[in-house]
């Protein structure tokens, strides 16, 4: 391949020699092995990474998709990028749908940074953008909340004592996580556990005794329509 001298189709450039990876991908180390690099896979024309050959957006004609591990021109296949991978991430179509930002922004976002992002209360998606996330730390839990739910439902968050800085998903997971070892336990936690946890007796309790009114409001109307009916 060398010997020919294959040029990039975008830039007319000779593409051999463009990049750090070889044309094929032959270091077992990496997950590139075997993947054919500077050609597009839907039609297998070569393109380089020099300046010419980017887009207008000032980017790479040709995208390697995280997936397949193939890599695309974008004239043969729409590569979508996702708009929260911590690396710049490339997904085709044929591998990913992927998933927007409910709140209008219009951020895309892949499989794995969607479900970092979507709340177990709400079940809403929202970018980190949008709206700042809290990821449960207890051990066997890995479910997420939104700042939203935080403050609406007074569940989770972070517990900001220089002490402890962990982030939870609900008040049971901050008590279990900084409730059942001794050795590290966070008494700032405990007293907000131990506060929400109240909260929550007293709202209990105030809906059983309005279930029980209403029961009793019921059984009196029911008892006078008894009544009139024997009369």
């Amino acid at each position: 391949m060398a010997s020919q001298r294959y040029c990039c189709s975008k830039c007319d450039r000779a593409c051999v020699d463009t990049g750090r990876n070889q044309w094929i991908g032959l270091q077992r180390s990496t997950y590139f092995y075997a993947s054919q690099n500077y050609t597009c896979y839907g039609c297998l024309n070569h393109f380089c990474y020099h300046e010419n050959c980017e887009d207008e957006h000032g980017e790479s004609y040709a995208h390697w998709c995280k997936v397949c591990e193939k890599e695309y021109c974008q004239d043969c296949v729409t590569m979508n990028r996702c708009d929260s991978c911590e690396d710049e991430h490339f997904f085709c179509n044929d591998c990913m749908e992927m998933k927007t930002c409910e709140e209008g922004c219009g951020e895309v976002l892949c499989d794995a940074c969607s479900e970092k992002n979507t709340c177990h209360i709400c079940n809403n998606l929202k970018c980190e953008d949008c709206v700042s996330h809290f990821r449960c730390c207890l051990d066997g839990c890995d479910k997420v909340i939104c700042s939203d739910c935080v403050v609406s439902k007074g569940e989770g968050g972070m517990c900001y004592a220089e002490a402890c800085r962990k982030e939870f998903c609900s008040t049971e997971c901050r008590y279990l996580a900084c409730g059942e070892d001794e050795t590290n336990t966070c008494f700032t936690c405990l007293k907000a556990s131990a506060s929400d946890f109240r909260r929550k007796l007293q709202e209990s309790k105030k809906e059983n005794e309005e279930l029980c009114q209403g029961m009793d409001d019921l059984y009196k109307k029911y008892m006078n329509v008894e009544g009139d009916g024997d009369n």
